[in-house]
């Protein structure tokens, strides 16, 4: 076999494999899901703890847009539901007080179904009785 021959056949094996590779190993481009009503945000219900160190005198928390609650301080831990637009940026407004000045932190964690948990912890500084602070989470 002449090595002009042996030249050919080689490129044409290689043309024979690496033509269809590039159809193969490309990725599909996964579908854009638009919503129809893209100005309202979309209510979810949201499971929520609140934590604290010390046990503070009261507690208040105010969602967007919403009025102050007051929060029951028998326990360390409370469990509530919130109904929250889950698309960006949400701020949560907390006020806290405490009969002692020693550091204290507060817990603020979110668990909205079908998405990523997220918590957030805020501390009330030495020397101080109260604490007031905006807990922020994106998704």
């Amino acid at each position: 076999m002449s090595p002009r021959l042996k030249v050919l056949l080689t490129l044409a094996g290689i043309l024979l494999v690496g033509l269809p590779l590039p159809i193969l190993t490309r990725s599909a481009e996964a579908p854009v899901h638009v919503s129809s009503d893209t100005n309202e945000a979309e209510q979810k219900i949201v499971y929520a703890t609140l934590r604290f160190t010390g046990q503070p005198v009261a507690v208040k928390l105010r969602q967007p847009g919403g009025e102050w609650e007051d929060m029951d301080t028998a326990a360390a831990d409370q469990d509530f539901e919130l109904n929250l637009p889950l698309n960006g940026r949400i701020e949560i407004e907390l006020d806290a007080r405490w009969e002692n000045t020693a550091p204290q932190a507060v817990t603020l964690m979110l668990e909205p179904d079908g998405y990523e948990v997220r918590q957030e912890t805020q501390w009330k500084n030495q020397g101080t009785q109260q604490l007031h602070s905006l807990f922020s989470f994106t998704w």
